[in-house]
C-alpha cells in the first residue's frame, strides 16, 4: 500500500484507546514510526512522566494509597488539564506535526465511568474542560475481550510494571470496554481494530482504516 503525505498547516491528534493490555504502546510506538517514514514530526503525549506536575501527582495515583474515587478522578483530571496546557496546546500550531495519544479521552472517560458515580455526560464536560474543547482528529479503538486484556496481564508480569490500574476485575473491564464500544458508535471519527491477533495484524487494520478518515491516501 503507497501513502502519501498530506500538507497540514497546523497538528493533529491521534488518540488510540483501549484496556489495559491491549497493545496502545505497541501501536503508539508502530504509528510514531509509520509517521516519521512519511515525513510527519509526532509526539507521542502521555501522563504520567511528561509533565513534572503529572510525574509527582502519578507517583501518588498509581500508588496504593487510600483515596477516594471522586479525588482520584478530579487528580487524573488535573493530569490531563497540565499535559494539554503544557504540551499539546503548544505544538498544536505546528505544521505538519501528529500528536499521538498512548491512552486518551476515551479511556479516561470509560475507566472513570467504571470507578465513579458520576455520569457520562458530567464526565464528558470534566473532560472537555481539561482538555480546552480541543477536537481529536481520530481515536483508534483497539478492541480486545477483557479476559485477553487479564491473560497478556498476567503473562506479562514481571516484564511489565503493574499498577492499582491493571488490578481491575474483570467485571469492570467489562463495563469499561461497552463504554468505549459505545463512543465508537456514536462519533465518525472512531475506528475500531481487533486487537486480538498479532501486533503486526493490528497494524494492518489501522493503516487500511485510517486512510477512510484522515490524512494519507
Amino acid at each position: 500500500m503507497r501513502l502519501e503525505l498530506r500538507q497540514m498547516e497546523a497538528s493533529m491528534i491521534i488518540e488510540v484507546e483501549g484496556l489495559s493490555c491491549a497493545g496502545k504502546t505497541t501501536q503508539a510506538k508502530i504509528l510514531e514510526t509509520f509517521f516519521n517514514s512519511m515525513g510527519y514530526s509526532v509526539t507521542i503525549a502521555n501522563e504520567p512522566g511528561m509533565t513534572v506536575f503529572g510525574t509527582h501527582l502519578g507517583k501518588v495515583i498509581h500508588s496504593d494509597m487510600p483515596r477516594d474515587s471522586l479525588a482520584e478522578a478530579l487528580a487524573l483530571l488535573s493530569m490531563e488539564a497540565q499535559l494539554y496546557s503544557e504540551i499539546i496546546m503548544p505544538e498544536l500550531v505546528l505544521p505538519n506535526h501528529i500528536i499521538l495519544r498512548d491512552g486518551g479521552r476515551g479511556t479516561l472517560l470509560s475507566y472513570l465511568y467504571t470507578n465513579t458515580s458520576l455520569s457520562i455526560e458530567s464526565l464528558t464536560r470534566l473532560i472537555n474542560s481539561a482538555t480546552r474543547n480541543t477536537r481529536m482528529t481520530i481515536s483508534i479503538f483497539i478492541d480486545v475481550p477483557p479476559e485477553i486484556a487479564l491473560r497478556r496481564l498476567a503473562e506479562s508480569s514481571p516484564k511489565r510494571s503493574r499498577s492499582k490500574f491493571d488490578e481491575r476485575p474483570k467485571e469492570l473491564l467489562k463495563r469499561q470496554r461497552d463504554v468505549l464500544r459505545m463512543l465508537s458508535e456514536n462519533h465518525t471519527d472512531w475506528i475500531v481494530v481487533n486487537g486480538v491477533c498479532s501486533p503486526n495484524d493490528v497494524f494492518r487494520q489501522i493503516q487500511h482504516k485510517i486512510k477512510t478518515v484522515t490524512l494519507v491516501s
